[in-house]
């Protein structure tokens, strides 16, 4: 499951206005909004990734899931970081990484077995995890300060594609779906 994560990884923005061309300013108006990733499936357990970007912000929601069926969250990790786009490039600098548990299931074998190295979990209580691994075998998650470049695409205004970590390929296998863009979530406040 934790391979997928490097997969899943497009994390959250700040961004300069001054600092952009026109073209990059275009493209980052076509990023806001809301992407979902299908259900990924690894074994006996599902992930699911959200992307939101938002006024310059963006967060990357991991949802793990005890079943196969990405239903229930078990563990969610919230990757923050900021940004900046040139042509089809996206440079992030991570500046948090939160992990939390849903479940109170699974909260016993969390603190038994130290989930990124805590044996004091709590049902939805936020753990900073920057540079910790899940477990001894795993990679660690990134540092806050740490850097990361992509390469994007989005097709028909709707659909996402990135590379896997400083990579210049896409990976095609990945996608995400356009739920709401800005105006629409804006429109939908107004309502309310």
């Amino acid at each position: 499951m934790k391979s997928l994560l490097f997969f899943l990884v497009l994390i959250s923005c700040g961004i300069e206005d001054d600092s952009l061309s026109s073209s990059d300013a275009a493209t980052i108006s076509m990023i806001d909004g809301t992407w979902e990733s299908h259900c990924f499936i690894a074994g006996f357990t599902s992930v699911k990734a959200t992307l939101i970007f938002n006024a310059g912000k963006s967060t990357l929601n991991l949802k793990y899931y005890d079943n196969q069926i990405c239903v229930a969250t078990s563990l969610e990790l919230k990757w923050l970081s900021s940004f900046s786009v040139s042509g089809e490039r996206i440079d992030f600098t991570f500046e948090k990484v939160i992990a939390i548990i849903s479940q109170e299931a699974s909260i016993d074998d969390a603190n038994k077995n130290n989930l990124y190295g805590y044996n004091d979990w709590k049902i939805n209580e936020e753990k900073d995890v920057a540079g910790k691994k899940l477990s001894e075998t795993d990679d660690p998650e990134p540092n806050n300060g740490d850097q990361s470049t992509r390469v994007f695409k989005i097709t028909d205004n709707k659909t996402l594609y990135l590379s896997n970590k400083n990579s210049d390929q896409l990976n095609t296998d990945i996608r995400y779906q356009k739920l709401f863009s800005l105006q629409q979530r804006n429109l939908v406040k107004s309502f309310l």
